[in-house]
């Protein structure tokens, strides 16, 4: 199947660092199509169908999905990212013959360490460190005994056992973590002592040391950590969220942490972005939060485009597409 007009999205609020290379090597796999590459209004500008469209998630805001909606030829919509959520919650899943696709297997690495750092974070305690450092403590720094924790005796729940929850499983077995985890469908993993299924949660969550969420943002998982959530985790228990903000209710995490039902959360997303100013996160004593860049590398873009221009060549030769989204 051909591709003879090909809309590449780069986004101003998203350092991607795209430079000249990743259009040569998109172009290199479509090379009878003409490529506009740009911001969003810059494309818009340029032409009123394409066959194929690769945005970020800014893209799909009102204004992207009805110029979206309105050509004729559009084919196939990949993400720049894993996630196509921002996608399938519009109206674009409803148009007739619509391929749409995210680019997976590129962010395992960059994420897995961010998580890694995360419950390290906790597990050796930096944040007291960090008041020593301020107060110019010695005593304070050099706490006791148990104010530092080791990945022996310690358990990490991963939920979402997709390509990153792999990864960070590979990494978590590695360092000494006893490691379980929780997929919609369980499947077996080396890295993983048992996968239970998302109806589990109740003997999975009170294993757990850390739990890490890492599933997609469906209507399905919209909240899914919510109060019983929390009261089903061990009250010495952390919460890592490198997932999307929507999996878990903001609201009552804050009344679990106040109440003491789970010691603290380390968090990456949230429902809204930017985080509000105002937004009791940003001082809570009990989380430890990230500005949603989990997943950044100056690798992850090569990565991202190798595999785009992949599945460009499958498109072309009748195949099936990798990642493709129902």
């Amino acid at each position: 199947m051909e591709l003879k007009k090909i809309g590449v999205h780069v986004s101003e609020s998203h350092d991607i660092g795209y430079d000249q290379s990743f259009t040569d090597t998109i172009q290199n796999a479509a090379p009878a199509a003409k490529l506009y590459v740009g911001t969003l209004e810059k494309i818009m500008t340029q032409t009123d169908d394409l066959d194929m469209f690769i945005g970020m998630p800014n893209a799909f805001g009102p204004p992207g999905v009805e110029y979206l909606m309105k050509m004729p030829s559009l084919k196939w919509i990949s993400s720049w990212i894993s996630g196509t959520d921002a996608i399938m919650r519009t109206e674009l899943v409803n148009k007739p013959g619509l391929h749409i696709t995210g680019i997976r297997g590129v962010h395992g690495s960059s994420l897995s360490d961010h998580t890694i750092f995360m419950i390290y974070y906790h597990m050796r305690n930096y944040s007291l460190t960090m008041e020593a450092r301020k107060e110019k403590n010695w005593a304070k720094g050099s706490g006791n005994q148990a104010d530092w924790d080791e990945a022996i005796n310690n358990t990490v729940g991963v939920v979402g056992l997709g390509n990153i929850g792999v990864e960070i499983a590979r990494k978590c077995k590695a360092l000494g973590f006893r490691v379980l985890a929780c997929k919609r469908t369980p499947i077996e993993c080396e890295w993983v002592e048992k996968c239970y299924s998302v109806n589990e949660l109740d003997q999975f969550l009170p294993q757990c040391d850390y739990v890490v969420l890492i599933l997609p943002h469906t209507p399905e998982s919209d909240g899914l950590f919510g109060k019983k959530q929390f009261e089903q985790m061990k009250k010495s228990a952390i919460l890592v969220n490198v997932a999307r903000g929507g999996v878990v209710n903001e609201d009552e995490l804050l009344q679990a942490l106040d109440k003491g039902d789970i010691a603290g959360a380390a968090l990456d997303a949230f429902r809204e972005e930017p985080l509000p100013k105002e937004h009791p996160f940003w001082e809570h004593e009990k989380i430890m939060m990230t500005c949603h860049h989990a997943a950044k590398s100056p690798l992850l873009f090569l990565r991202a485009v190798k595999a785009l221009a992949e599945n460009m060549g499958r498109y072309q030769r009748g195949e099936s597409l990798l990642f493709e989204d129902n």
